[in-house]
């Protein structure tokens, strides 16, 4: 089982905070960060597919989307500023948390229209953006 290890909690001030593993993604190794009985924030162990020039790619989207009004999760920074930790060869990184709840198959046709127009609503806001993006994926055959 993954857990986040201290200096990760320690590099973002979540020392004290209670982490509870999110299940369900296909990817990241993902966890809930509560303070105060409250979640706050996502915690991530990104999968080493991905550099971690991924996370500036991110922040660089996600900043563009919520200039234009989407709610999106953005980048938590550390304490000291940085997009990311690295810790034992792996990067963890943190997003706010946005309420709601999320489904592993589409519930209905509505439901899938309205995902079709959130698409829709994302290429919009992302037409103009003239950010190059940084990331390399490192794909294995």
């Amino acid at each position: 089982m993954i857990v986040p290890p201290e200096p990760v909690r320690a590099a973002y001030g979540w020392s004290d905070a209670e982490l509870a593993p999110i299940t369900g993604g296909l990817i990241n190794a993902t966890f809930a960060v509560h303070a105060g009985g409250a979640p706050v924030a996502v915690l991530q162990r990104v999968h080493p597919v991905f550099g971690a020039d991924v996370n500036l790619d991110i922040d660089a989207v996600t900043t563009h989307l919520a200039a234009r009004g989407l709610t999106t999760p953005r980048l938590v920074r550390t304490r000291d500023g940085a997009a990311y930790v690295q810790d034992d060869g792996h990067v963890w990184r943190a997003l706010t948390w946005i309420d709601g709840v999320s489904f592993h198959a589409v519930p209905g046709v509505a439901w899938a229209r309205a995902g079709g127009e959130l698409v829709g609503r994302f290429h919009r806001a992302v037409h103009d953006l003239a950010q190059r993006l940084r990331a390399k994926f490192a794909l294995k055959s």
